[in-house]
């Protein structure tokens, strides 16, 4: 079986082989046979066709050549024209715009606020004439703003690089801080206005009480009117502490009172501690009521009259914490805390001044009643002057008639002792 297959191999080598000297002697085995010769021969006249074709286009390239130079020549002198004209507008636009800059930043510069640039075109100067005009906005927004807050608007808006970055925000936090200092200052005078108004108020009030009046009737119903008016109350009165001539009881009565831009003539008397005006003279401390039913004042208060939204009662206490009665006010707006202070210190002064008043007219009546018994006094005393003369002269009398019984007692006892003498004698004889 091995032999076999060795013939065969040898046989199938041997094919292979005269198949491969086939094709060598084909191709030829130099450059003169078979297809070498063919492929060289091929190779000349191709060698030769493309000589010629290359001196055909050597000559046509020579011809075209010049023309070709002399358009790109003309096409190189119009592109640099071209780019020239560019170039010079574009540098005239730079300098245009950098001095427009220049100028704008140096008027920025001095504090200047110059008028916004007018923009053309779009490119990176354009976004810095941007830029430059918005912050010339904002500075002039900025200005505003400071002119604003130097007339004391601290409530302006401010819009400053729409109040974003360090210098928006920092003027938006300091408009913060001005809306707070404006808010505190207008409480401030308005608290001002409020104690300027008290001052004055209960200066005019202590004019007012220092003036003359006939009695404490005409003296509370001139404070009561001011206090109405000054405080644009609806109604108010006064009641003051008396005492019954009857029994001796002490009771509250309204001695004046005033409504409706208006003196009323009301008679009123409530028992010292009856209601809540005798509440409030027995506390000896302000009243204030604001939840007033609709029939309050018909039934509880002294007055009486309308239908008021707050009712304030103020005792009359002097310095020295004596009570003399209650004053009352009611209104139809809420009385406010600087009011009632007012009300306050102005009933002491009223008191004060009653009780002055009162003294006054005690210490008139008490100089009356001395200057009378002064002239009973002075009538009695010259009635005993004369009966000091009468008895002077009795007792002048009395001491002559005594002299002359004194006399006559020596007389009658130098008699007497003679006559005793003159017994003993005889007896002795």
């Amino acid at each position: 079986g091995v032999k076999s297959e060795v013939a065969q191999q040898l046989i199938d080598y041997s094919r292979l082989f005269q198949a491969y000297a086939d094709i060598d002697a084909r191709i030829g085995r130099n450059d003169n046979e078979g297809a070498l010769a063919n492929l060289n021969n091929q190779s000349k006249n191709y060698s030769h066709s493309l000589n010629e074709i290359s001196n055909l286009l050597t000559n046509k390239i020579r011809k075209t050549s010049y023309k070709a130079y002399i358009s790109m020549l003309m096409l190189i002198i119009t592109i640099s024209g071209l780019v020239l004209l560019i170039f010079t507008k574009i540098s005239r636009h730079i300098t245009k715009t950098i001095k427009s800059i220049q100028n704008t930043v140096k008027k920025l510069g001095k504090g200047e606020l110059p008028q916004p640039i007018k923009i053309r075109g779009n490119d990176e100067f354009s976004s810095m004439e941007t830029s430059i005009n918005d912050l010339t906005v904002a500075l002039r927004n900025t200005r505003d703003f400071a002119n604003e807050v130097g007339n004391g608007n601290f409530y302006s808006e401010v819009n400053v690089f729409g109040n974003t970055g360090e210098l928006g925000s920092g003027l938006l936090e300091m408009r913060k801080k001005l809306m707070e200092v404006a808010i505190e200052q207008e409480k401030n005078i308005k608290e001002n206005q409020r104690r300027s108004w008290l001052n004055e108020s209960l200066a005019k009030a202590s004019d007012l009480l220092r003036a003359n009046h006939s009695d404490t009737a005409a003296l509370c119903f001139e404070f009561i009117r001011f206090a109405i008016k000054s405080t644009d109350a609806l109604q108010g009165g006064i009641f003051l502490i008396n005492t019954d001539e009857g029994d001796g009881k002490e009771y509250l009565d309204l001695i004046a009172s005033y409504a409706y831009d208006r003196r009323k003539y009301i008679t009123k008397r409530y028992e010292k501690y009856e209601g809540i005006i005798g509440s409030c003279l027995y506390e000896k401390d302000i009243v204030f009521l604001t939840d007033i039913p609709k029939d309050y004042t018909h039934l509880t208060t002294g007055l009486g009259i309308g239908n008021p939204s707050c009712v304030l009662l103020i005792p009359l206490l002097t310095d020295m914490n004596e009570i003399l009665g209650v004053m009352e006010v009611a209104s139809h707006k809420i009385i406010d805390e600087i009011q009632i202070e007012f009300f306050r210190k102005g009933c002491v002064n009223l008191a004060s001044s009653i009780k002055f008043f009162n003294m006054i007219k005690e210490n008139e009546r008490i100089i009356t009643q001395m200057k009378f018994q002064t002239e009973e006094l002075m009538s009695n005393e010259e009635e005993l002057k004369q009966n000091m003369e009468e008895l002077n002269a009795i007792r002048e009398d009395m001491e002559r008639r005594e002299k002359e019984l004194l006399d006559e007692i020596k007389e009658l006892n130098y008699k007497l002792y003679s006559a005793d003498f003159e017994i003993k004698t005889l007896a002795k004889n």
